[in-house]
Protein backbone atom coordinates (compact mmCIF):
# COMPACT_ATOMS: atom_id res chain seq x y z
CA UNK A 1 0.00 0.00 0.00
CA UNK A 2 2.84 2.51 0.68
CA UNK A 3 4.87 1.52 -2.58
CA UNK A 4 1.05 2.32 -4.54
CA UNK A 5 0.71 5.67 -2.28
CA UNK A 6 4.56 6.36 -3.21
CA UNK A 7 4.13 5.70 -6.92
CA UNK A 8 0.87 7.97 -7.54
CA UNK A 9 3.17 10.75 -5.14
CA UNK A 10 5.92 10.31 -7.83
CA UNK A 11 3.35 10.67 -10.64
CA UNK A 12 1.68 13.54 -9.13
CA UNK A 13 5.91 15.44 -9.08
CA UNK A 14 6.02 14.53 -13.18
CA UNK A 15 2.70 15.60 -13.78
CA UNK A 16 2.25 19.12 -15.21
CA UNK A 17 -0.05 20.64 -12.48
CA UNK A 18 2.93 20.50 -10.44
CA UNK A 19 3.94 24.20 -9.72
CA UNK A 20 7.98 22.57 -9.61
CA UNK A 21 7.54 20.97 -12.98
CA UNK A 22 5.45 24.40 -13.90
CA UNK A 23 8.50 27.04 -12.93
CA UNK A 24 11.19 24.29 -14.36
CA UNK A 25 9.07 24.37 -18.02
CA UNK A 26 9.08 28.45 -18.03
CA UNK A 27 12.33 28.37 -17.13
CA UNK A 28 13.13 26.10 -20.10
CA UNK A 29 10.91 28.10 -22.25
CA UNK A 30 12.99 31.28 -21.33
CA UNK A 31 16.31 29.53 -21.92
CA UNK A 32 15.14 28.70 -25.49
CA UNK A 33 13.75 32.37 -25.88
CA UNK A 34 17.04 33.76 -24.73
CA UNK A 35 18.90 31.65 -26.85
CA UNK A 36 16.57 32.64 -29.95
CA UNK A 37 17.04 36.38 -29.08
CA UNK A 38 20.67 36.31 -28.59
CA UNK A 39 20.91 34.53 -32.08
CA UNK A 40 18.92 36.90 -33.55
CA UNK A 41 20.63 39.79 -31.93
CA UNK A 42 24.18 38.45 -32.65
CA UNK A 43 22.65 38.64 -36.95
CA UNK A 44 21.41 41.70 -36.72
CA UNK A 45 24.84 43.02 -35.16
CA UNK A 46 26.56 41.22 -37.78
CA UNK A 47 24.72 42.80 -40.69
CA UNK A 48 25.30 46.48 -39.30
CA UNK A 49 28.72 45.83 -38.68
CA UNK A 50 29.30 45.03 -42.36
CA UNK A 51 27.30 47.76 -42.99
CA UNK A 52 29.47 50.10 -41.34
CA UNK A 53 32.81 48.56 -42.55
CA UNK A 54 31.12 48.76 -46.35
CA UNK A 55 30.36 52.29 -45.47
CA UNK A 56 33.33 53.44 -44.05
CA UNK A 57 35.74 51.80 -46.89
CA UNK A 58 32.74 53.52 -49.60
CA UNK A 59 32.99 56.59 -47.69
CA UNK A 60 36.94 56.31 -47.39
CA UNK A 61 37.17 56.41 -51.21
CA UNK A 62 34.85 58.89 -52.15
CA UNK A 63 36.75 61.16 -49.94
CA UNK A 64 40.09 60.21 -51.45
CA UNK A 65 38.08 60.59 -55.18
CA UNK A 66 37.29 63.68 -54.22
CA UNK A 67 40.43 65.14 -52.57
CA UNK A 68 42.06 63.89 -56.54
CA UNK A 69 39.32 66.34 -58.04
CA UNK A 70 39.59 69.25 -55.99
CA UNK A 71 44.03 68.59 -56.91
CA UNK A 72 43.14 68.52 -60.45
CA UNK A 73 40.50 71.14 -60.82
CA UNK A 74 43.07 73.68 -58.28
CA UNK A 75 45.59 72.93 -61.51
CA UNK A 76 43.05 73.47 -63.98
CA UNK A 77 42.05 76.71 -62.39
CA UNK A 78 45.99 78.29 -61.96
CA UNK A 79 46.49 76.71 -65.36
CA UNK A 80 43.79 78.74 -66.60
CA UNK A 81 44.59 81.90 -64.47
CA UNK A 82 48.30 81.45 -66.64
CA UNK A 83 46.48 81.13 -69.90
CA UNK A 84 44.36 84.40 -69.21
CA UNK A 85 47.07 86.59 -67.66
CA UNK A 86 49.28 85.64 -71.29
CA UNK A 87 45.80 86.68 -73.06
CA UNK A 88 45.33 89.85 -71.43
CA UNK A 89 49.31 90.74 -71.69
CA UNK A 90 48.79 89.93 -75.66
CA UNK A 91 45.49 91.77 -75.84
CA UNK A 92 47.31 94.80 -74.19
CA UNK A 93 50.16 94.63 -76.41
CA UNK A 94 47.69 94.39 -79.47
CA UNK A 95 46.04 97.13 -78.47
CA UNK A 96 49.52 99.62 -77.98
CA UNK A 97 50.41 98.47 -81.62
CA UNK A 98 46.64 99.63 -83.10
CA UNK A 99 46.68 102.64 -81.21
Amino acid sequence: MKTAAFLIAGAAVVSADNPTTAVVNLLEELRIKTRTDGENELKAYNKFACWCENSSKRKTEQINDGKRTIEKLGNAILLGKGKAATAASEIEKATKKLK
